[in-house]
């Protein structure tokens, strides 16, 4: 009875022995054939040798490639070396990232040479007249502005008029009256008072929902704009005026509410031809889109 356990046992212990060996890869290649008579018979081919693969030699970049380098491509490389150079801290690594970095402040300031320059051959273009960063050009330009604020309030004054909104017990009403007295006396315009609770269809009508708010009223047409919701300096106040009597009188739109007409040279004129020269595109091929594994055909 301990014979076929025996046997099984032998069995199994050479198959484990042979799965554990490592399977070699055979030198030759093995067919079979039939002869004429029905006959068959193996033919052998021994398989061509392995040839190595070559290793590429990588070739570092020189200092006129790297110069005239993408900036896309560059910023890759860089970012590159800079992780290298904080994972190993290789002295070697280190000075690669250094020496690009010294090559982008470099490019850096060519760049801003060149366009500093461009801009002073281009008047146009520079923005010295509208922004002056000196301290006499920005008195100047302060006083233009100031005069142009004062000229159009003063100019405007049978034009429009402006709306206050208030309630009682409003100290914030009560901070912005004096200013609204001050600008009053200023400008001689008209300004009417209206109490947020006690006119309550009138808030309705301009959708006034907080005090203090005042709006600016054209007379002829009847439109009318917020100017100020809380409480404002006499600076913004002045200011806020004049941008909105532009928009109301159409000497501006929106997308120059925060200009001057002093500036109004430097709107883009549509009438030039541009220098800009567009870009060749690229044609990239799109893969086709995968279908989902339960669709058929």
């Amino acid at each position: 009875m301990r014979l076929p356990y025996l046997f099984c046992s032998l069995v199994l212990m050479c198959g484990l022995t042979m799965a554990s060996e490592p399977v070699k890869k055979p030198d030759k290649t093995y067919s079979f054939s039939y002869d004429q008579h029905g006959g068959g018979f193996y033919n052998y081919e021994a398989q061509p040798p392995e040839e190595p693969e070559e290793e590429l030699a990588i070739k570092p970049l020189d200092y006129k490639t790297i110069w005239e380098m993408h900036p896309d491509e560059f910023k890759v490389l860089l970012e590159e070396k800079n992780k290298k150079a904080l994972q190993t801290l290789k002295e070697e690594d280190v000075l690669q990232y250094l020496e690009l970095q010294d090559i982008a402040i470099q490019k850096a300031s060519a760049y801003a040479s060149v366009g500093t320059y461009v801009a002073q051959q281009n008047p146009r273009l520079s923005s010295n007249a509208d922004y002056p960063i000196n301290a006499p050009g920005q008195r100047a330009l302060h006083q233009v502005r100031e005069s142009e604020i004062n000229d159009l309030i003063a100019k405007s004054i049978n034009d429009f008029a402006l709306i206050m909104f208030t309630q009682e017990g409003c100290s914030y009403c009560t901070a912005q009256e004096d200013i609204i007295v001050f600008f009053e006396n200023k400008f001689g315009w008209e300004i009417r008072r209206i109490d947020f609770l006690r006119d309550k269809d009138i808030a309705a009508q301009f959708n006034v929902e907080i005090t203090p708010s005042i709006l600016i009223v054209a007379r002829e047409s009847g439109k009318a704009m917020y100017v100020s919701t809380g409480v404002v300096t006499m600076e913004e106040l002045r200011t806020n005026v004049y941008r909105a009597i532009r928009v109301l009188n159409g000497s501006a739109n929106p997308e120059e509410w925060l200009s001057y007409e002093f500036k109004k040279n430097k709107r883009p004129d549509f009438s030039k031809k541009s220098q800009i020269m567009p870009e060749p595109l690229k044609t990239r091929t799109q893969p086709p889109a995968k279908r989902p594994d339960n669709e058929e055909g």
